[in-house]
């Protein structure tokens, strides 16, 4: 299904602000992202957890790559809207060797995706965890808590359906 993917879109849900770092982490981004739909065709959004623990990521700043699998009874809403999370590698501490479903940080990407056309996919990035402020207690996990998990499927349903080519 992947290797048929020629074109990668993104936006950002209206909510995120993007800085400097914001800026460069996403265009990073959208390059890993083309890569990793030539590689893998056995899951659509992120490399399969297979392929993550016997490879390097395709880009070091990026590690661990996967569809949220909490709340529960959400479960259904996640898989149908592709909400992932990235871990970023802001503050340089992996091997570059190390696979990449060992990669974790406090730092991370939300996203969604979704197929424009058989060869198109679009993106959409619903937050950037990167700690701008510098909060010494900061953890991206913090902000997947099931009210997080609600208003991020809220907004990967409304830009999926209302995305225009």
């Amino acid at each position: 299904m992947t290797s048929e993917v020629k074109k990668v879109t993104y936006s950002y849900n209206n909510d995120v602000e993007v800085d400097e770092l914001g800026k460069f982490v996403t265009n990073e981004f959208l390059e890993y992202k083309k890569l990793t739909f030539t590689q893998s065709d056995h899951n659509f959004i992120t490399p399969n957890e297979l392929y993550q623990e016997q490879n390097v990521s395709l880009n070091s700043l990026f590690g661990r790559d996967r569809v949220f699998d909490y709340p529960q009874r959400l479960f259904t809403d996640i898989h149908f809207e592709n909400l992932t999370h990235v871990h970023v590698d802001k503050d340089n501490i992996w091997d570059l060797n190390e696979k990449q479903w060992f990669c974790r940080s406090q730092y991370s990407i939300v996203y969604s995706g979704f197929k424009v056309q058989t060869d198109h996919v679009h993106l959409v990035i619903h937050d950037l965890l990167l700690n701008t402020d510098g909060d010494p207690d900061f953890n991206a996990h913090d902000f997947y808590n099931e009210s997080d998990i609600e208003y991020y499927l809220d907004s990967a349903a409304f830009y999926r359906e209302n995305f225009k080519t």
